[in-house]
């Protein structure tokens, strides 16, 4: 189903307020569209996607911070600085884990055999 969050279509010439309301709801579509796969771990590009869309969406608040209702802006650019930290957590873990896998073919079996353990374990930890 498509995100409870949609663009907006924008009027000749656009409104700011149609603007904002497009640029964010778009980011907020794309956080949205990932959130599944994030969730069930399937693919490690969901947790890449979801953590641009969410940096996207702090540097659109910052952006039009002047124009929004400051309460609401400051509080949602610090949650999204929370779920930004948590997927970069995830993303590092990821990247570590395949750059690991990679090394690994290439190490003599004496070597290659810790550092199976170690990709083992941290594949664990990502799943």
């Amino acid at each position: 189903e498509p995100p409870e969050v949609a663009p907006v279509t924008l009027s000749t010439p656009p409104l700011a307020k149609e603007v904002i309301q497009n640029v964010i709801a778009e980011s907020v579509a794309d956080l949205l569209r990932h959130d599944p796969g994030v969730r069930l771990g399937s693919d490690p590009e969901h947790v890449h996607q979801a953590r641009v869309a969410t940096r996207r969406l702090r540097s659109h608040l910052r952006t039009f911070q002047p124009l929004l209702d400051p309460d609401w802006v400051g509080g949602l650019r610090d949650e999204l600085g929370w779920i930004a930290a948590e997927l970069g957590a995830v993303r590092d873990l990821e990247v570590m884990l395949e750059r690991l896998q990679k090394q690994t073919s290439s190490l003599p079996p004496s070597d290659a055999r810790p550092v199976k353990s170690l990709t083992d374990s941290l594949s664990a930890e990502v799943e």
